[in-house]
């Protein structure tokens, strides 16, 4: 396959130093040849990163000879590309008897970030966990998870500008003996050698479309609009708790985003934004959209006492129709390997914890300020996840510029 093309294939300058590390995670001290430097010319801008040195290597046998190797090399050569003439590097630089922990991937990042810089790879494409761990924690935050939920994806990395396309690692897939694994395995490289000559479109800068309105008259002007304008909305509530039953719960504050034009975040602390939201929701004029949406419906029906009216998407249930993996669904997972959008809620996610499910958590003290902000990222990352969900589904209505969606009565309605 002609993947390609003639300035792809400039030689570029791979470091060859032998800088060492302070030893933390004490792995230099078990082996032969401790920091081993990457492999590979760098003609081709793609990065293999695998997970520590084989045994092999670290007794000096030649890079990449081994059978996990050779499987690697025969797969992409099927494809044009030759694994020699890329960069290929791992997580951890020098041999791991055992499986690698946190700490060891992570006290090696600083030497696979200046490769990364120096070599200025198109794609990076990761092999196996501690691989995965060593490229995506830094933007996703520490709670990676199991590469299961990762391999597949073409990311955009807003950290390195480039697309990290995760897969299994070469040894795991010899592991298994399974030759459906060495072909997923190859369509996952054919995806990614497709990227070759492209960048991620890193120009979105969702935060600076959220508007914060405090002021009740203004809330209410917007929300009325919005009801007779007509459309569809992405909306999602900040609660002081997961279940609404109690009398001290409470939905603190709400954002809506209309038709993917313009997206508002409000507290709900006035009797008439109440009144109005509940107008909103309960008009049959806009779709709405949600992530998890019971959660909405839940609370809406016990705070606003009546339910949510014309529901049409729920992005969280569209995202396990697409892929039913695990760990895959969340707003944020989504958000993230589709725009490279990562950790934007560490910060706030402490103070939205609780200790039980009937327990009222730390909410009211953030600032109105970080609250919105991020309660209006979570609406304006649910329109856009669902109108790419929509389109990939072949639904004719999921686009901004079709604002009626079907029409769908209520539970009550339906009720009778």
């Amino acid at each position: 396959m002609g993947f390609l093309t003639e300035g792809q294939t400039q030689s570029k300058k791979i470091p060859t130093d032998t800088k060492k590390c302070g030893g933390a995670c004490k792995l230099n001290k078990g082996c032969r040849r401790p920091y081993q430097l990457p492999y590979g010319t760098g003609e081709v801008p793609i990065l293999f990163i695998g997970s520590s040195p084989s045994k092999k290597e670290d007794e000096g046998e030649e890079k990449m000879d081994g059978l996990p190797g050779k499987l690697l090399k025969r797969m992409a050569k099927r494809m044009g590309v030759a694994v020699e003439k890329c960069t290929k590097t791992n997580a951890v630089r020098c041999y791991a008897p055992e499986e690698l922990d946190n700490k060891e991937i992570d006290s090696c990042r600083i030497f696979l970030d200046e490769l990364i810089k120096a070599v200025n790879p198109e794609i990076i494409i990761p092999m196996g966990s501690a691989a995965i761990r060593a490229v995506v924690a830094p933007e996703w935050g520490d709670k990676v998870g199991g590469f299961p939920r990762w391999v597949g994806y073409r990311i955009p990395s807003r950290r390195h500008n480039v697309w990290i396309c995760p897969t299994y690692h070469p040894h795991w897939v010899l592991e298994k003996e399974d030759e459906v694994l060495v072909s997923i395995v190859e369509h996952h490289l054919e995806e990614a050698f497709e990227l070759l000559g492209s960048r991620p479109d890193m120009d979105w800068e969702p935060a600076k479309e959220i508007t914060i309105l405090t002021d009740a008259d203004a809330v209410v002007e917007r929300l009325r609009h919005y009801r007779t304008t007509g459309g569809t909305i992405a909306f999602d509530y900040e609660t002081t708790g997961l279940k609404p039953d109690a009398d001290h719960m409470e939905i603190v504050s709400n954002a809506v985003c209309f038709n993917g034009i313009e997206t508002i975040a409000y507290m709900m602390d006035d009797p008439r934004v109440i009144a109005e939201t509940k107008k909103l929701l309960i008009s049959d004029s806009t779709g709405k959209i949600a992530s998890n949406m019971k959660f909405e419906e839940r609370w809406s029906d016990v705070k606003l006492q009546y339910p949510v009216s014309n529901w049409v998407w729920d992005t969280m249930l569209a995202a396990h129709t697409e892929d039913c993996r695990r760990e895959i669904c969340s707003i944020k997972f989504q958000t993230y390997i589709r725009y490279g959008i990562g950790d934007y809620d560490s910060h706030i996610h402490p103070y939205l914890v609780a200790p039980g499910s009937n327990e009222v958590n730390r909410i009211r003290e953030l600032s109105a300020e970080d609250l919105l902000l991020y309660n209006g990222l979570d609406a304006l990352l649910e329109y856009r996840v669902a109108v790419d969900q929509m389109r990939e589904m072949g639904i004719p209505w999921g686009s901004p510029e079709k604002k009626g969606p079907p029409k769908r009565k209520n539970k009550r309605e339906a009720r009778g």
